[in-house]
């Protein structure tokens, strides 16, 4: 089931929106800007669980207090 809405007087398909976010970050995860956190999140819209993803600024800061 697919439903459109507007934004800015232009028609989106929301089975095109969620495709280009997903898109964009699995670009930013090759870029190495974001990581999996290891954590799913259940997506209403969807009907799936979802990757949550974190900046590696912040996982890398977290794996650091663990070693501590």
């Amino acid at each position: 089931m697919s439903n459109n809405f507007k934004i800015a007087n232009r028609s989106y398909d929301s089975d095109e929106c969620l495709e280009a976010i997903e898109q964009a970050f699995q670009d930013m995860a090759r870029e190495g800007l974001i990581v999996d956190s290891g954590r799913r999140e259940w997506n209403e819209l969807t009907g799936r669980y979802d990757i949550v993803w974190v900046a590696r600024e912040f996982a890398d800061r977290n794996k650091r207090k663990d070693l501590n």
